[in-house]
């Protein structure tokens, strides 16, 4: 409402001074017509000796035809002015509402400070345009002989106050656009915080998901795992040993300690030196006809060698035949079972099971050919450089009514494939020929 007001302030101003401006500007023009040919005039001046006498009096014309022009350049002065302030008024008026709007501020000292410092600004322009108007509008109700007066001895310096308002104006800019470019890079600089916060946040998510997905595939690989050895179990041997024990005689020391002294026993469990022979003792079978307590002795040798400290004597894995169970007297069982064991003792070789059993179940196990499969699957354990030293002992393997040939080649086969395995047998007197 104020703009409006002043506008119209101005433009009825403007129309009271249209005449006396038209003549002011008509003088104006005369002066400087003649003002024109001042250099012309003062050449013939130097020139011509009789006309020196007029130089004085032409001089006097020159200064008050440049008094006269004076008041027709502040009326064009003016007039300049204050068409450029009407024609900024909006962008003075936008300038507030913008620069100084509390919402495009950022929080913060720096900024607040920087904020302080063009409201100043701002308001030395508001001072500057005031005055200029303000010194429009009085001069335009003035008596417009006095504004000639005036405009003659340049007392209203039009220019000035336009240079004025000019100036405040470009400070205003300079300011606003250090204020902008100091605020986009801390925006920036906030953006690209963000930036790496959230980069940051998103790879704890990437890795998160990525721990989710390990943990769910061990914990799959740890289910297949399980049930890979629940179904590769056919007996428990300890619990075996256990039971024959019970079933027969108690187990006397001297029974069987003599063979801890014999130098077949010494060679067999050095793992450092060779035989007598100067060949590595890596098979000790024990023979003899029935019911001669070879049994007996194999569960003594047996106990010996787990009674080893565990940290420096190799696994012992063992399986008991017996003839009467024909689900203990087959070479599958036995070589499931010392399997069984060794992964007891040596998880990481299921790698070479795992792979076969997720392809085919547990029919890998149970079907015709399991033994073949088994023994596949032993041998790619043997090549294993993981696989630590290893003891496997087979107790009456003239009761393996099933297979017994191919278990014989497998033992011996073992023997070919790897220094780190030994084998402990008991073998019946009636069968040996024939095996």
């Amino acid at each position: 409402m104020r703009q409006k007001h002043m506008k119209e302030l101005v433009q009825k101003g403007q129309e009271k001074i249209f005449k006396a401006a038209r003549i002011t500007a008509g003088v104006g023009d005369v002066a400087d017509f003649i003002l024109s040919a001042k250099k012309m005039v003062d050449t013939v001046l130097q020139t011509v000796p009789h006309a020196a006498p007029a130089a004085l009096p032409w001089a006097g014309v020159c200064v008050g035809l440049q008094i006269l022009r004076n008041p027709a350049q502040a009326t064009k002065s003016n007039l300049a002015g204050i068409a450029h302030v009407i024609s900024r008024m909006d962008w003075y008026c936008a300038l507030t509402e913008h620069l100084l709007d509390k919402n495009n501020i950022t929080a913060g000292n720096k900024f607040q400070a920087i904020l302080h410092k063009l409201e100043g600004k701002v308001v030395e322009l508001y001072k500057a345009l005031l005055l200029y108007q303000m010194k429009s509008v009085c001069s335009y109700y003035r008596n417009q002989g006095l504004v000639f007066l005036r405009g003659m001895l340049h007392l209203d310096d039009w220019d000035g106050g336009l240079k004025l308002v000019s100036d405040a104006e470009a400070t205003i800019r300079d300011d606003a656009a250090q204020y902008y470019q100091e605020q986009t890079r801390t925006f920036l600089g906030e953006l690209i915080g963000h930036a790496e916060e959230m980069e940051m946040r998103l790879g704890n998510i990437h890795q998160a998901l990525q721990d989710f997905v390990s943990s769910q595939k061990d914990a799959r690989r740890d289910d297949i795992e399980s049930d890979c050895r629940r179904n590769l179990r056919v007996v428990d041997p300890q619990h075996d040993m256990e039971r024959i024990e019970t079933s027969k005689d108690a187990l006397l020391d001297d029974a069987y300690r003599w063979i801890l002294r014999t130098p077949e026993y010494a060679a067999f469990t050095n793992w450092d030196d060779s035989g007598p022979d100067g060949k590595p003792r890596r098979l000790l079978w024990i023979k003899g006809h029935a019911s001669t307590g070879k049994t007996m002795l194999m569960i003594g040798i047996i106990r010996q060698l787990s009674q080893q400290p565990a940290t420096l004597a190799p696994g012992l894995s063992f399986f008991f035949c017996q003839g009467t169970n024909t689900t203990l007297s087959n070479a599958t069982a036995v070589l499931r079972s010392l399997i069984w064991v060794l992964l007891l003792q040596q998880p990481c070789l299921i790698s070479h099971l795992l792979q076969k059993y997720k392809e085919s179940g547990a029919n890998l196990l149970t079907d015709e050919n399991a033994f073949y499969a088994m023994f596949e699957v032993f041998r790619s354990m043997l090549r294993d450089p993981r696989l630590s030293a290893m003891y496997f002992a087979v107790d009456a393997l003239d009761e393996c009514a099933q297979g017994r040939s191919d278990l014989i080649q497998l033992i011996s086969t073992s023997l070919t494939l790897t220094q780190k395995v030994k084998w402990l047998l008991s073998f019946g007197n009636a069968h040996l020929t024939s095996s």
